[in-house]
This record gives C-alpha cells, structure tokens and sequence, in this order.
C-alpha cells in the first residue's frame, strides 16, 4: 500500500488493511450527556401515536450523569429537544443540567461483506462493517468481538477465519434485523413493559449480559410477538 507521510508517498507492505472508519449510513443520532437523578439501568421511551422510527434512550453513565438521546431522519435536535421537556422525561430523570451534546450514524441494516464498501481490498470491522446489535443501537460488544475475530485472522495469516466467523455473526445480526422490524409494530405499552419491566428483572439477574443479551430477545420474542395478534385484528377490520 502507498501511505502520505510528510508530504511525501511511502510505499508500506502490511499484511491486511482494515476499514475501522465507523458507520457509512444510518439514521442520525443525538443525545445529550446531562447531570440529574434517575434510574440505576438503562430505560427506553417509544413515543406514542407517531409513526415509530426509533425510541428514546436513558443510559445511567455513574456519578449522576445520564444519556438521554434518540435518533431518526429530519429534525432530530428539535425532537431530542421536545423530549427533553417532556412529562415524559420528567418522570424518568430529574435533569439538572446539560454537560455536552454528541451523536453519530446509528446503523439499522445488517452487515453485507466483511471487506470494505469504501476501500477495494479492505477489511471492515466495528460500525465499518454494521456489526451492530440493531434491536438497541448497541456496538461496543460486538465491535470487540470482530476486531478480537479479525486481529487472529491476521496474525495467523488466514484471513479465511475471518470470513467464517464474519457469516456466522452476519446471521445473528439479520434475526436483531428482523425482531425490529417487528418491534416497530408493536404497541408502545407493550415495548415498554418488555424493555423497562422485563428486560430491568434480566439484567439484575445477569448485570454482565447488557451489550449481549440476545438471550433475552430469544426468551421473550413469543410474549412480545402475541402482542401483535389483537394489533393485527384491530387493522384488519379498518379501525385504525
């Protein structure tokens, strides 16, 4: 490969070149990082009587302070705005002032390749290759877990593991793919109960399994489910 240094081309032989340059496309996230009280765990918010793009969230970052954001097309400020002077909001956190704001792409489609869609002959790992939880917009774990997949592919010069692996993974992000496109229709009481009631008792008993619980979804996926047959009806006899 040929790497800008100095001004000047330098010629570089590597054994992969890898795409770590975050997501290329999604919908637009905002949140804010604010000082208050609130809940120990991480809650979430589907707004009511509005077609559902995304939901809000409230993640506890310790020491009073708090993540409250959501993410969408169009005018995200103004409705990330809106929520925050919400009743809404108010019965989940007590903000006593706003430290910073910060956002980014939050990735909704599952990943396609493992080499890069911006550099031919490059590998991708981390948002660069969607590897996303996208029921929640979580990238941390599984970030981790293809750039640990990737660097061994690497070392042992076997780039074939990587793939293996790649498609393996690429599969469990399709079924988060899939129960969000379903989640999407489901009524905002019942993503409530499942997100703020059941998934609150699952990770008290699992406080390690947050950025992997994909357990739960499985566990809970009927419960959730049965909740679109009377939505279903509903729609089917003109009502709504």
């Amino acid at each position: 490969m040929i790497s800008e240094k100095s001004g000047s081309e330098e010629k570089l032989r590597v054994d992969a070149v890898v795409d770590c340059g975050g997501a290329k496309e999604g919908l637009t996230g905002l949140q804010y990082e604010v000082k208050g009280r609130g809940p120990r765990l991480p809650q979430l918010y589907f707004e009511r009587g509005v077609p559902r793009e995304y939901f809000y969230w409230i993640v506890p970052q310790g020491e009073g302070r708090y993540l409250v954001g959501t993410a969408g097309r169009g005018s995200i400020k103004r409705k990330l705005d809106a929520f925050m002077g919400s009743h809404a909001l108010r019965e989940r956190v007590e903000v006593a002032s706003v430290v910073r704001a910060f956002g980014g792409l939050v990735i909704i489609r599952p990943p396609s390749s493992p080499y890069s869609s911006r550099f031919q002959g490059a590998l991708a790992a981390g948002d660069a290759a969607n590897q996303v939880k996208i029921t929640t917009g979580g990238g941390l774990a599984f970030a981790a877990a293809s750039a640990s997949a990737l660097a061994e592919a690497v070392d042992r010069e076997e780039i074939w593991r990587y793939e293996s692996w790649f498609r393996h993974r690429k599969n469990l992000i399709r079924a988060h793919a899939f129960l969000r496109q379903i989640y999407r229709w489901l009524p905002s009481s019942a993503m409530e109960s499942a997100f703020n009631g059941k998934m609150q008792d699952y990770l008290a008993g699992h406080p390690l399994l947050f950025d992997q619980h994909w357990k739960y979804f499985v566990e809970n996926a009927p419960d959730l489910l049965a909740a679109l047959i009377p939505r279903a009806r509903v729609k089917k006899s003109g009502r709504i």
